[in-house]
């Protein structure tokens, strides 16, 4: 990806280390005035071609587009700088979506989504879709990852003899401070809740009354611990409808590729409670 956009990159002390665009999943830079190593936080991995990263400005003109663009979906890098992001999502409310986020990103570390994209010859391909929120020399850009979700074999589907009791109901992510940076759409099959109105809320706000005090003393030790940890049955979550879901969750915490933390990854099994008569 050749940019026309440069973003100074600056040790702690303030020493430039380079201009440019970094686009490999982290550098290391060693600042020539106080020595120190920098872990450079990246933003894609290019060599995969099932990945494209489109830089954007906050109204969504593109900027720039990894080469990966051309293999992933049909085409040219040429033909899209300058478009506007929608061109590429299968619809209307995938867009608006997209915008919805774009306006939630400010301050959080990343945003991610379940979606889908239309490719050059018409084809719909599911992907999923990592929201980076970047302040290039005063002003502010936005990094979309876009990775395509390969076709699972359905010889294998139908082979398969896994119980479905062995596959969670649910996946989310949340940050180390419990914001919630993403949320699969079998929430919204669950309990009716759309994934996009809980991205970038704390999990904090979202405990119920009598829980608060357990929660707060218990939750917030927990993710400080920054080890695996299990939320046993009896943590409630409530639908759309009003309706009550217990829940069991396991969360494990991950990293990026320099090695820092992030947050939890949370499997979560829901089971709907019966409406008191």
């Amino acid at each position: 990806m050749e940019s026309s956009v440069q973003i100074d990159y600056r040790c702690s002390c303030g020493k430039l280390l380079f201009r440019g665009l970094v686009f490999r999943s982290f550098l290391e830079a060693k600042c020539p005035r106080c020595n120190k190593l920098n872990f450079i936080d990246g933003m894609s991995i290019t060599h995969n071609p099932n990945r494209v990263s489109f830089l954007t400005t906050k109204k969504g003109k593109i900027v720039n587009i990894s080469s990966s663009v051309e293999s992933a979906l049909g085409f040219s890098a040429g033909e899209l700088i300058e478009e506007n992001i929608r061109r590429i999502f299968s619809d209307d409310s995938i867009a608006k979506t997209d915008e919805f986020f774009i306006n939630k990103i400010n301050g959080i570390r990343y945003l991610r989504l379940d979606a889908s994209c239309r490719k050059r010859n018409g084809e719909i391909v599911p992907v999923s879709i990592i929201y980076r929120h970047l302040l290039v020399n005063g002003g502010e850009l936005f990094l979309r990852i876009v990775d395509i979700i390969p076709e699972i074999d359905k010889k294998l589907l139908d082979e398969a003899k896994f119980d479905s009791a062995n596959f969670c109901d649910v996946v989310t992510e949340t940050d180390e401070n419990g914001t919630i940076l993403y949320l699969d759409k079998n929430l919204k099959d669950i309990t009716g809740l759309n994934p996009e109105d809980l991205v970038g809320m704390k999990v904090d706000d979202l405990v119920f009354d009598e829980e608060k005090d357990w929660h707060l003393k218990n939750y917030r030790m927990l993710r400080a611990k920054k080890r695996a940890y299990r939320i046993v049955p009896g943590y409630k979550v409530s639908g759309k409808n009003g309706e009550f879901f217990e829940q069991e969750v396991y969360c494990t915490p991950f990293y990026d590729d320099a090695g820092n933390f992030i947050g939890f990854r949370n499997m979560h099994w829901l089971r709907k409670l019966p409406v008191d008569k």
